[in-house]
């Protein structure tokens, strides 16, 4: 088993190991175990960040050993398209979009002690954005980001095949950067909204709304960049044109925009008690139906494919 890929599953198994400590805190005085577990979060972003390093000096490298590598740049390629490769695949996605999700736990973590939060809100949240991690990591692991290369494919062409002719423009560099880190981002409303259905503790606010809005603002450049790439690189004759991965990154936008409306309803007077949360799972909901409708695998015709 390749290093990279022993680290997925070290991430995977410090992610559950976070949502034990959490759920036994739950029952428990003892601050040990919060700090454990806060630990054991904050062990899971500094994995992550690694293996999202690493995994950008392969391609700025041209390390083709690497299946993934090989596939998505070459030896040639300006260092814009090495850079931008990185996002090309599914499995390196994935891996963005989990170090997005750790970013601002870890950030969250790390001010635990100057942001009061009920510690069961805090218990619960972390619960529900390490079993999200869980998932994707999971996922992530079955699709062998660091496997090696084979023998035809170096034969063939040993400087890799390269990034996708209609990818290579500035845009790719920028656009699914911005939008993985909107679909990170989201997922702290989402743990949050979850916390708030099992407790009823009104702090759940206090971990989604700065996030909730900070992933709107990113989703809308996101949602306005691919827009303008649609237009001046596929000829549409205009920014939108009901693709269905446009049209599915659209319903977690209306969604979410929604959700921060019901969201500061809720903190000011107390309204929309069950609505939004709800709107705020149902958004992380939306993005992964966003992301699955992306790599459909021809379910649906799309220029993404």
């Amino acid at each position: 088993m390749a290093i990279g890929n022993a680290g997925i599953y070290l991430g995977i198994g410090l992610a559950i190991i976070a949502m034990v400590l959490s759920y036994l805190r739950l029952n428990t005085e003892d601050e040990r175990l919060e700090r454990l577990a806060r630990q054991a979060s904050l062990g899971l972003f500094s994995i992550v960040t690694i293996l999202a390093l690493y995994l950008y000096y392969l391609f700025l490298t041209a390390d083709v050993s690497y299946e993934y590598v090989w596939l998505y740049t070459s030896e040639d390629a300006p260092l814009k398209y090495k850079f931008s490769g990185v996002l090309a695949g599914k499995a390196g996605s994935l891996l963005f979009w989990i170090w997005m999700i750790t970013i601002p736990w870890a950030i969250e973590e790390l001010r635990a002690g100057k942001h009061k939060v009920d510690p069961a809100i805090r218990a619960w949240t972390r619960i529900g954005v390490m079993g999200a991690t869980v998932v994707l990591l999971y996922v992530l692991a079955l699709n062998d980001l660091f496997g090696a290369a084979t023998d035809d494919m170096l034969s063939s062409q040993p400087g890799g095949q390269g990034l996708n002719a209609l990818l290579q423009t500035d845009l790719m560099v920028i656009h699914p950067p911005i939008v993985f880190v909107a679909y990170g981002f989201m997922v702290l409303p989402f743990a949050a909204g979850f916390a708030y259905l099992v407790t009823q503790h009104k702090d759940w606010v206090k971990l989604s709304m700065f996030w909730s809005r900070a992933g709107w603002l990113f989703l809308t450049m996101g949602i306005a960049i691919g827009g303008v790439w649609a237009y001046t690189t596929l000829g549409w004759g205009g920014y939108w044109g009901w693709d269905p991965v446009e049209t599915s990154s659209l319903l977690p936008w209306l969604l979410l925009s929604g959700f921060l409306h019901a969201q500061l309803m809720y903190k000011r007077k107390g309204d929309y008690t069950l609505t939004a949360p709800l709107m705020g799972i149902f958004s992380y909901i939306l993005v992964v139906f966003a992301t699955f409708a992306t790599r459909a695998a021809g379910l649906w015709v799309s220029v993404h494919s």
